[in-house]
């Protein structure tokens, strides 16, 4: 008998298993498609303000910009999420120790809750200084962390807003055409949060972690290479003809973007090379 219920038992497993390994499989798809889908998104716009675009529609690299993406925005839900869940605790306990009338219980909930906030602001501040270049302290440092800290913050209060405005339009009572201004609205606010990102945040992080940081490169390229970079204001390297120093934008296996030289002040501009012009190329520090 037990031999006879052995392959029932086995098919009951793989049943199970089954029924938990194809929800993740398909969750697991779908986040990196929208992974991918932000991040190509992000890299055209970002290239798109140096005038060019991404040559290849299938890179890697997309869904790991636009996991970085969603991983800060997890990380600002987070902030808030654990400051409200601060405040919740703190005025709770404040009751429970007014009602029992403990002197200095109020000054030591105040100090712990100021704590548990700073530790997470400077938790949060150090992994934007990890990835980011600036310097702690600098302008766009703190832009960049105030971005991060305020997109979810703004995001639901605005969200919020327009759906109070909407539901007093529309006398609390559906209205043709109120899914669709609805989700109009959150397309521009997700717009508008994509935009600053690829402004502010983007280029200051690394490209090994997903972001647009450009890399000083040192190119050795062909004949053919030579002229199209020189024909561009490139200057080789002295007694090195086929050897130049650029400031790489982005590179994938078909071209490399640079950074083109001698340009006015404030106007971006952008040189593509292809692949078979270049020999080799050196990544150097900043």
């Amino acid at each position: 008998m037990p031999q006879d219920n052995a392959p029932d038992h086995i098919n009951d497993r793989i049943t199970v298993f089954r029924s938990i390994l194809e929800p993740l499989a398909k969750a697991t798809v779908g986040a990196v498609a929208v992974c991918y889908g932000i991040g190509l998104l992000i890299k055209n716009l970002y290239l798109a303000g140096w005038s060019v675009e991404a040559v290849k529609f299938v890179y890697v690299d997309y869904a790991l910009s636009g996991a970085l993406f969603l991983l800060l925005g997890l990380l600002g839900i987070s902030f808030w999420s654990l400051f409200v869940f601060t405040l919740r605790k703190f005025n709770v306990t404040r009751l429970r120790q007014a009602n029992r009338d403990e002197r200095g219980a109020f000054l030591r909930l105040c100090v712990k809750a100021t704590l548990l906030l700073l530790v997470e602001f400077l938790f949060l501040g150090t992994i934007i200084a990890t990835m980011c270049s600036h310097r702690i302290g600098s302008v766009r440092y703190c832009l960049s962390l105030l971005l991060v800290t305020g997109w979810p913050a703004g995001y639901f209060i605005v969200k919020k807003f327009i759906a109070e405005l909407l539901q007093s339009f529309a006398s609390g009572r559906k209205v043709p055409g109120d899914v669709g201004m609805r989700l109009f609205l959150n397309l521009v606010l997700f717009v508008f949060i994509i935009l600053s990102y690829v402004r502010v945040i983007y280029p200051s992080i690394s490209q090994a972690y997903g972001g647009g940081e450009h890399l000083q490169i040192k190119l050795r390229v062909t004949k053919d290479g030579t002229e199209t970079l020189e024909d561009a204001g490139f200057k080789a390297e002295p007694s090195r003809p086929h050897l130049f120093s650029a400031e790489a934008i982005s590179q994938d296996d078909m071209s490399l973007t640079l950074v083109a030289p001698r340009v006015k002040s404030g106007v971006k501009a952008a040189v593509q090379i292809r692949r078979d012009q270049v020999v080799s190329v050196l990544t150097s520090m900043q």
